[in-house]
């Protein structure tokens, strides 16, 4: 259903838990949509229930996944200094620098739009 990749993955950094299990689950938007508009969850009782009509509203909107992508693009960069800095072997300053400029960098470009 999710081209064999797993949705989460835990363990993979300990500081970027929550941005990969967010990344992992917009790469499967397509599989999410079709689990919440699929007959199985539309016949269940639960999909009734005043509470559990509103998440397929969110999920289906457009702004959730645009919101959710400027997330994941304004973070990644943020992400792979974490890991730089947090690797085994211990980079010059200069090139964490360098890593920190470009995610400003592509912040700024994220204002703009």
């Amino acid at each position: 259903m999710n081209e064999g990749r797993k949705i989460l993955r835990p363990g993979i950094t300990r500081f970027a838990t929550h941005f990969v299990a967010f990344e992992s689950l917009c790469r499967a938007k397509a599989n999410i949509i079709q689990m919440w508009t699929s007959r199985a969850y539309v016949n269940t009782d639960f999909s009734r229930q005043p509470l559990a009509r509103r998440v397929p509203q969110i999920v289906l909107g457009k702004d959730f996944w645009n919101r959710a992508e400027r997330i994941i693009d304004l973070l990644e960069h943020v992400v792979l200094v974490l890991k730089l800095v947090d690797g085994d072997s211990k980079p010059t300053m200069g090139f964490v620098y360098d890593a920190m400029d470009r995610a400003k960098v592509q912040r700024k470009v994220w204002d703009l739009l």
